[in-house]
């Protein structure tokens, strides 16, 4: 495989990569093989690696440097590309389809479920909130002070527990949304 072969086959290989890390890396090793040498030689499959190893090398490259970015800028154009780079990081790999398909299992029963956890804190929250509310005429019907001591104390902790609901899932939000973020940086550390 000759200079221009190469460097086509690892162009191909980086297709997914953002445009100014794809050019980066295809020039560093265009100037690097010129540098040593190779030029039109068969010499740079044995010396650097096929395409594909070279490929996964940048990969994993540039998602150390994107995850670096992320922790030191953390927002959802970040969190987008890191993850855009994770996928590409697995692709790249010899059994990317069978992982692939496991990781997106995975990752719709975690949406599913956190969703699931997310919505019955909201609907739990919201009924608490709405049953206070609604004991408000009640108050009117009721026939002494003690009884309607008993249903202003039961309105008012139904909104109170109601509206602690509702911020705790404003929060809870918050909290899984970093816990997944943190999960796919452990993973990516590992390979």
């Amino acid at each position: 495989m000759n200079k221009s072969e190469y460097l086509n086959c690892l162009d191909k290989r980086l297709k997914g990569l953002p445009a100014e890390d794809k050019e980066d890396a295809i020039r560093f090793y265009d100037d690097y093989i010129e540098e040593a040498g190779f030029g039109e030689s068969n010499e740079i499959e044995k010396e650097l690696g096929t395409p594909d190893e070279v490929a996964r090398k940048i990969l994993d490259d540039c998602m150390d440097k994107q995850i670096t970015v992320q922790s030191e800028n953390p927002g959802v154009k970040n969190n987008s590309k890191t993850i855009w780079l994770v996928l590409l990081g697995i692709l790249a790999s010899p059994v990317a389809f069978p992982m692939m398909i496991v990781a997106l299992a995975l990752l719709f029963a975690l949406v599913v479920t956190m969703i699931s956890i997310e919505f019955a804190v909201a609907v739990t929250g919201i009924s608490l909130l709405v049953s206070g509310i609604s004991m408000f005429p009640a108050l009117f019907w009721a026939g002494g002070l003690g009884q309607k001591m008993v249903l202003l104390g039961f309105m008012l902790v139904g909104i109170s527990i109601g509206i602690l609901i509702c911020k705790g899932f404003y929060k809870l939000g918050g909290v899984m949304v970093r816990w997944v973020v943190k999960m796919y940086r452990k993973i990516f550390k590992k390979q």
